[in-house]
């Protein structure tokens, strides 16, 4: 089978490890192991330099080196991010130097960390420490399309490539879903610079209980520049979902609106759906909910409690509300 091109063992429970000689199938395109019980890879399985799409690829301390010379990677998922202790070996994946990468994937188990369970504090923090160099040395390319970042990761911040100004260089993330963050306390200025995002999912965020005027300030103003808009944030964002923010309570929202025709002036311009769950908010900030908005045709807003109105949205033609 030298020349086989695709191997699929999604799902294979009973599957524990791979067979050694899969390095010599070097003609492999694509392999996905995603739900199986595959723990690592064997030695040499970066030899497998002609591999397109690898999924479920479960993350060892020295499996993570095994990535550096797969330089053809197009879509790329990670699960097991929680056992790297080592920045440095996060580095030696070279994820940032895969320059046709459009997918990625990373994967944290919430079982696989002690915050929260027990241990001590100094021991809480350095794992958050850890966890946070890790995922910085994990920068992708620019060329990225597609991130998710879901399962548990730790870390009380998200890292630098996502803020400003770094975050304006990756101008091809279309799609980016973050997920079960319990210790991060505020989502990163660099959010409204991706310039050709779309669609933004953010769930299971329970430390964060302010959003202020940085979430979607101006790209010249994130970026440390002058006050003036040069701008829209966030703008070509269709689709937005924040759920499971539980402590979520306040939403400041700082436009800048002078001098500035209506396009331009308000974030958010292209925003056609809006999900809001499961949090404290008492009203909607006056920079969404205002008379200039004409795209905004969805609202759902379920689970808030606090909720006492939402005015000013006539542009929106369906709304959901619940509980």
């Amino acid at each position: 089978m030298k020349f086989l091109l695709y191997i699929n063992l999604l799902g294979c429970k009973k599957l524990g490890h791979l067979p050694s000689k899969i390095i010599k199938l070097v003609h492999l395109r694509s392999l996905d192991t995603t739900s199986s019980n595959i723990g690592a890879v064997p030695k040499g399985f970066g030899g497998l330099t002609n591999l397109r799409l690898l999924y479920g690829f479960p993350v060892q301390m020295c499996s993570l080196q095994e990535l550096e010379p797969l330089s053809q990677l197009r879509d790329l998922t990670l699960y097991g991010l929680e056992k790297v202790q080592d920045s440095q070996m996060a580095e030696k994946a070279m994820i940032s130097s895969k320059r046709h990468l459009r997918y990625l994937e990373l994967n944290y188990s919430a079982s696989g960390h002690t915050i929260g369970t027990g241990g001590g504090e100094a021991e809480q923090q350095q794992q958050q420490c850890v966890t946070e160099e890790v995922l910085e040395k994990l920068c992708p390319p620019t060329c990225l399309e597609t991130f998710i970042l879901r399962g548990g990761y730790v870390g009380r911040q998200l890292p630098d490539w996502m803020c400003a100004p770094a975050s304006a260089e990756f101008k091809s993330i279309r799609y980016l879903k973050l997920e079960n963050l319990p210790c991060c306390t505020q989502l990163p200025d660099g959010l409204c610079c991706l310039p050709s995002l779309e669609l933004l999912i953010i769930i299971d965020a329970p430390a964060i209980n302010r959003i202020g005027p940085q979430f979607q300030a101006s790209s010249s103003v994130a970026a440390g520049g002058s006050a003036a808009c040069t701008s829209a944030p966030f703008p070509k964002l269709r689709e937005l979902y924040l759920v499971g923010l539980r402590e979520w309570k306040e939403w400041e929202w700082n436009d800048c609106e002078e001098h500035m025709d209506v396009e331009t002036a308000i974030a958010m311009p292209c925003l056609e759906r809006l999900q809001i769950e499961n949090c404290k908010l008492s009203c909607l900030p006056p920079g969404l909910a205002s008379t200039k908005r004409h795209t905004l045709r969805e609202l759902w807003l379920y689970e808030l409690t606090n909720l006492t109105h939402v005015e000013n949205i006539p542009s929106v033609v369906e709304l959901d509300v619940f509980d």
